[in-house]
């Protein structure tokens, strides 16, 4: 026993030493989940507004990348649209809230965005940073995708469309919703302990041996 605590010790002492981050060894999880579309509800202040949700399951527990990708949504005046990402976590961000024309087709928000979405023009085709703003129909709570990082990914992530005003009927055909996320690190002590058992029973096996 005291040869089991001098190894555990000694093992604490070397990983302090040397400064080591230890990690579980796995690799960063991708995937894309895709929620299936639908017709926006018209005038969310007096009907709600329309929720298309993307079950998120089996990824490591820490968010390190998110992005969208619209493939059609069509509205007779995009103007009316607020849309939002809201995470299981409670994180929400406005993707956009002043858009213009009529249709977006294959528009993806990310943060490797170089305009932002509410400065751009229709049909919004390529890759756009989200508004980030707060916005009219909710209140948000970061401002870009990487409010995101951090945080459990897993479990039911929401892309939320309001439209502020009555008389038009919008219609999604899909969107995907790509997460990066990655394994929480060991702790270092931890990582000692484990380190220190593995080496103290090897040894004892070498000597029976």
């Amino acid at each position: 026993m005291k040869q089991l605590v001098m190894y555990l010790f000694s093992s604490v002492v070397v990983a302090s030493t040397l400064n080591v981050n230890f990690v579980h060894a796995a690799t960063v999880n991708n995937a894309t989940f895709t929620t299936v579309g639908g017709s926006i509800q018209d005038n969310s202040f007096d009907n709600g507004p329309s929720d298309f949700l993307f079950n998120v399951s089996g990824l490591a527990p820490i968010t390190n990348e998110v992005n969208l990708t619209l493939e059609n949504l069509t509205h007779p005046d995009l103007f009316e649209l607020e849309l939002f990402l809201i995470a299981p976590t409670g994180q929400v961000l406005t993707l956009a809230q002043t858009l213009i024309g009529e249709e977006m087709t294959q528009t993806v928000l990310s943060d490797a965005g170089q305009l932002n979405i509410d400065l751009a023009t229709p049909p919004y085709t390529g890759i756009f940073a989200p508004s980030g703003e707060s916005g009219f129909a909710q209140p948000s709570n970061i401002s870009s995708f990487s409010g995101f990082n951090g945080f459990n990914p897993n479990g039911t992530w929401r892309l939320r469309i309001y439209d502020t005003l009555s008389g038009n009927v919008g219609t999604l055909s899909s969107a995907s919703l790509e997460i990066s996320a990655v394994p929480e690190p060991l702790t270092l002590l931890g990582a000692a302990v484990a380190t220190g058992f593995g080496a103290f029973f090897k040894k004892k096996l070498a000597n029976k041996s």
